[in-house]
């Protein structure tokens, strides 16, 4: 287990998650809590696993699927930001499908979950 917030988020920016399976999107409202499912994610070189990211303290979450570039499922890229806009706490994910839609939420905590995929 990982945990990103505001001071340490863009350590989630280094980890890979390119060509990753855009998993389920679960939210609970009543919680402010979002997990996404991930699958097929390298965490070591040529080893795949499931992950599990869980925001906590979530403010915003905006889930597009508008496939501008076509239909996918797939993760371009996974970024961090934090801007003027969001209190200090709190920081944007942003997930990038090969659909061409982003995924945003802004949370003040991440946690990573990762298991080995079995076979």
């Amino acid at each position: 287990m990982e945990l990103f917030h505001s001071s340490n988020h863009s350590s989630l920016d280094n980890l890979y998650f390119h060509d990753a399976e855009l998993g389920d999107i679960r939210v609970s409202y009543k919680d402010n809590q979002v997990v996404v499912y991930l699958h097929d994610v390298r965490i070591e070189q040529e080893s795949k696993s499931e992950v599990e990211l869980t925001f906590s303290g979530v403010t915003e979450l905006h889930v597009p699927i508008n496939e501008p570039w076509g239909g996918g499922y797939y993760c371009v890229s996974l970024t961090t930001e934090q801007d003027g806009k969001l209190k200090t706490e709190q920081f944007r994910t942003k997930l990038l499908l090969n659909s061409g839609d982003e995924i945003n939420i802004v949370a003040t905590q991440v946690q990573l979950n990762s298991s080995q995929k079995s076979s």
